[in-house]
């Protein structure tokens, strides 16, 4: 388009630059009087000129950067045609490894975060996975927040684009982590203080009930558990070492009267343990 446009100025140019010459001509002509034979001479000139030969394209381009330059006081510079180079095949810019073959995590987020967009093809072309690596370190990336959901055709958006940015969201990743420990910490210990706190109720729920069993045997007169650690052998031996004797009425009573007797204060005196 530009060199049409440039072949169409440099015919114009020439147009007027012939119509400049003409009307200078013109002007000489009427300023002096020509003989009728230069009149024809010129007339011959110009069917001759009308004749020759037009010139080459180059010339003309010549002749149109040279009126420009003139124009422009010298400092003209001519355009150069625009040139459509072919787009060469750039490969995909990535991290160089600390150890040669083998990308951690963080290497391939720096590299993957230069890209437009990343699939599991381009992981494949670039760190050399198989398809099933290629797809776990794409979960993995999705899962870190570093690149987006599938956009429908295999290609995900980035989600984070360059290295202070990924350094930023690695620490608010690591911080988020240690607050979810730490919660998860403290969870766990009050768990186990309200376990704690559970299993002691529930021994001292089983103390008291056993101390209400005991006081209720307690208030029948007999001890299940007593009679079960002495054992019917202590039981007999108790029954033949024991002697029981048979009170009646009027021994009680005389001892009644026999302890007030002697709780008197002339006897306390004499049965006194110095009397003795």
């Amino acid at each position: 388009m530009e060199g049409l446009l440039i072949l169409i100025g440099i015919y114009v140019l020439d147009i007027v630059i012939k119509k400049v010459a003409a009307g200078k001509k013109k002007q000489q002509d009427q300023h002096r009087e020509i003989p009728p034979d230069d009149e024809f001479d010129n007339e011959q000139q110009e069917e001759q000129t009308s004749h020759t030969k037009p010139r080459s394209l180059q010339d003309l381009i010549r002749q149109f950067e040279e009126a420009q330059r003139e124009n422009s006081g010298g400092t003209y510079v001519p355009p150069s045609p625009e040139v459509e180079d072919d787009e060469e095949d750039v490969g995909l810019p990535v991290v160089t490894p600390a150890k040669p073959g083998e990308y951690t995590f963080s290497e391939i987020a720096e590299s993957v975060v230069q890209w437009e967009y990343v699939s599991v093809d381009l992981l494949q072309e670039a760190f050399g996975f198989s398809e099933r690596i290629a797809q776990q370190v794409l979960a993995e990336l999705q899962a870190k927040r570093i690149v987006g959901r599938d956009m429908g055709d295999g290609d995900c958006d980035l989600l984070v684009h360059d290295k202070v940015e990924l350094d930023n969201h690695f620490k608010r990743l690591q911080r988020e982590a240690e607050e979810q420990q730490a919660a998860a910490a403290q969870e766990a210990s009050l768990q186990e203080r309200r376990e704690a706190e559970l299993k002691h109720q529930k021994e001292l729920a089983e103390l008291e009930e056993r101390a209400r069993q005991l006081r209720e045997q307690a208030g029948q007169g007999t001890s299940p558990d007593m009679n079960e650690a002495i054992g019917e052998p202590c039981l007999a031996s108790a029954d033949n070492h024991v002697h029981t004797r048979n009170l009646d009425k009027f021994e009680i009573r005389r001892g009644f009267i026999w302890a007030k007797v002697l709780d008197e204060p002339r006897f306390k005196k004499r049965w006194s343990a110095r009397a003795r």
